[in-house]
C-alpha cells in the first residue's frame, strides 16, 4: 500500500482486509499510521518510507522471492486481526467506552 505521508489514518481498510485474509502487507510508514503496537515492521507488516518507490519495490520483491516470509507475516497479521480487531473485541471496546461515558 503506497500511501502519501499524512497525519490522518489512510489505507487502513485495505490493509486490515489483507491482514484478515492472512496476506503479507507492505505499507508506507506514514505519520498517521493508526497503531504502532500492531503494525510492527518485519513482524506483522513490512513498512517502507512514504514516497520511496525503490524501497517499496525492493520489499515487494523480497516477499515474492521468499514465500515462507510472506506466509509468516500473513499468519502473524491475521492473528492480530483475530485478537484485537474481531467483531467481538470491537464490541467489547465499544461497551467499555459507553460504560465510561
Amino acid at each position: 500500500l503506497p500511501i502519501k505521508n499524512t497525519r490522518q489514518p489512510s489505507g487502513q481498510s485495505s490493509c486490515l482486509q489483507a491482514m484478515a485474509c492472512g496476506k503479507a502487507v507492505v505499507l508506507s510508514n506514514i505519520d498517521g499510521l493508526w497503531n504502532h503496537d500492531w503494525m510492527v515492521d518485519g513482524e506483522t507488516v513490512i513498512l517502507t518510507p512514504p514516497g520511496n518507490v525503490y524501497q517499496l519495490a525492493e520489499k515487494v520483491e523480497l516477499l515474492v522471492k521468499n514465500p515462507a516470509l510472506a506466509a509468516c507475516l500473513g499468519m502473524r497479521s491475521r492473528a492480530v486481526v483475530e485478537e484485537h480487531l474481531s467483531s467481538s473485541s470491537m464490541a467489547e471496546a465499544m461497551a467499555n467506552i459507553l460504560e465510561r461515558a
